[in-house]
This record gives C-alpha cells, structure tokens and sequence, in this order.
C-alpha cells in the first residue's frame, strides 16, 4: 500500500497550518494577558500527534512489503502496532472536551478563549481522522478489512471506543498510560460504569453524545477525502 507524495504532502499541509494557527493564537494570548494557565494545550497537541506518528510509521513499515509477503510476524507487529495506535488515539479528540476551562473566563476574552480553544480541539480531531482512514488502508491492505462495510464498522467501533477514552480520561482522569501502570484500578471503574448503567446516566449520556459527534463528522471527513485517496492496495 502506497500513498503517492502529493497527497501525503497536502495532508502535512494542512497539519501544519492547523498547528501554526493554534500557537499563534496561545502565543497571542500568553503575550497579551501574561498569563501560561492555557500551556497545557501544547502538551495535549503533542499528545494528539501520537496516534498520527504511529499510523504514519506503520505505513512507511508496510510499504516495503508485498501482501504475498506477509507473514504471521508481520501481522502480530501489526496487531500490536494498531492496539498501540488505539490506546493513544482518544488523546486527539480530547482536547474539544477542553472548551470546559471557558467557564473560568468572563468579559471579551470568552469569544477569543472559545477560537482559540477550538482550533485545537479541530487540530487534534483532524489528527484523529487522518490517522484512522491510514489505519483503515492500512488494514484493508492487509486483508483485515475486506469490505466497504468491514471499514465502516471498524471506523464506527473505533471511534465509539474512542469517545469511552475521552470519558475516562476527562472525568475519571486517567491517562492512556494508566493502563499498564493502574490496570487494576481502571478495571474497576470500567465494571462500575458498565456493569451499572442507570447508575452512571451521565456518563453514558456524554459517550453517546461524544460518539454521534465523532461518527457523523468522520463520515463528512471520509466523503470530503475519498476522491483524494490514491493508495495502491497491492
């Protein structure tokens, strides 16, 4: 599977228009009010570019091998690489959920706080789409996704999967790292918030809510980009 130049190139394009355009507002406000609260979007970002630096680097992995080539080695590093990838990818959407620290605000900074906070979320949601549909490529090359439907079902599921990594780490507070060091911990609020429904209303609310949101905007993502995509499934 490959990817021609020109396509890769606009895609990196338009990260980085995306990125200049987040800084420069931060950058904007740390100048103006003096104050570094909001820095920990810079962090987030970086976070959110995880997921896109794994996918892109599976890519470049698979492109050097023939799909007659492939053996079950390839496979399980590309069964580990794709959990990998999935673990971190709740960490690019999250950053919408950071329009919560608007409430701190008040006179004419909301509307600026509210652009400047969006552009991030866009950014790391942009990151997340695009680091997706490579996923999927990616796996449909290697024979994982064998349909239209097998693809729409993986995309749907992963990003349902997504807004319950956007919960846990925005009310639970947990970290994607959190599942190798406090397993056990994060185990038991899952089997709480699954195991107990109507008791966690709110919570659910929130995922669903999360998931329509991510589900519709990939589609409209994927129909805006389908005619770009010039990869060569061998």
């Amino acid at each position: 599977m490959k990817t021609t130049n020109q396509f890769v190139d606009k895609q990196r394009r338009s990260i980085g228009l995306l990125c200049l355009l987040s800084v420069l507002l931060l950058g904007a406000r740390i100048k103006l009010t003096h104050e570094f609260f909001m820095l920990f979007l810079i962090w987030n970002l970086f976070l959110a570019f995880i997921p896109w630096l794994i996918s892109q680097s599976l890519d470049r992995y698979i492109s050097q091998l023939q799909r007659k080539e492939l053996k079950w080695s390839h496979h399980g590093i590309l069964l580990g690489a794709t959990l990998l990838w999935l673990a971190f990818l709740p960490n690019a959407p999250y950053i919408i959920t950071d329009l919560i620290h608007i409430r701190h605000i008040q006179g004419p900074w909301l509307i600026y706080e509210i652009l400047m906070i969006a552009s991030f979320g866009i950014t790391g949601t942009y990151l997340a789409f695009q680091s997706l549909r490579e996923i999927q490529i990616i796996l449909q090359w290697a024979g994982w996704l064998p349909s239209h439907l097998w693809k729409r079902m993986f995309s749907l599921l992963v990003l349902c999967l997504c807004s319950l990594g956007i919960y846990i780490g925005r009310v639970l507070r947990y970290n994607s790292w959190d599942l190798i060091t406090q397993p056990q911990s994060l185990l038991r609020d899952m089997v709480r918030l699954i195991g107990f429904p109507r008791q966690n209303l709110s919570a659910w609310l929130m995922i669903a809510s999360m998931s329509l949101f991510l589900c519709l905007s990939f589609i409209v993502f994927q129909k805006q980009t389908t005619h770009h995509d010039t990869s060569k499934i061998q």
